[in-house]
């Protein structure tokens, strides 16, 4: 259930909040998700970035967020490190959907989570 709540989150709040026009939001609200149901890394990226939003939006449980994060960035980590050993041009999609991810894991959020304590 914790994972459907990440990702309810995703959509309604942390795809909104990346500050891009409207028209380019709407693609991380409903494309990435629809992209990380077939490239479960993808998933674990927008997990791992939800639950960083939310760890930065809730002080009081920040600990539990902060380690979900870290949970399914690993995992997403691991599924890209294994889509590029295997390389399909079909795959060329996921793969910088996933980079533009992990990029907002390690810069945007990440910074905000840690500047903030």
């Amino acid at each position: 259930m914790e994972d459907m709540a990440l990702l309810h989150h995703w959509s309604i709040v942390t795809s909104q909040s990346v500050g891009l026009p409207a028209d380019v939001a709407s693609l991380w609200q409903t494309v990435f998700p629809q992209l990380g149901f077939k490239s479960p890394y993808v998933m674990h990226s927008i997990l791992s970035l939800a639950a960083l939003h939310l760890a930065y939006l809730n002080q009081a449980d920040r600990q539990s967020y902060v380690l979900s994060a870290a949970r399914h960035h690993n995992k997403s980590l691991v599924g890209f490190q294994e889509a590029i050993d295997q390389f399909g041009t079909s795959d060329s999609i996921a793969l910088f959907v996933n980079s533009t991810l992990v990029f907002q894991y390690a810069f945007r959020y990440r910074t905000s989570i840690t500047s903030s304590k």
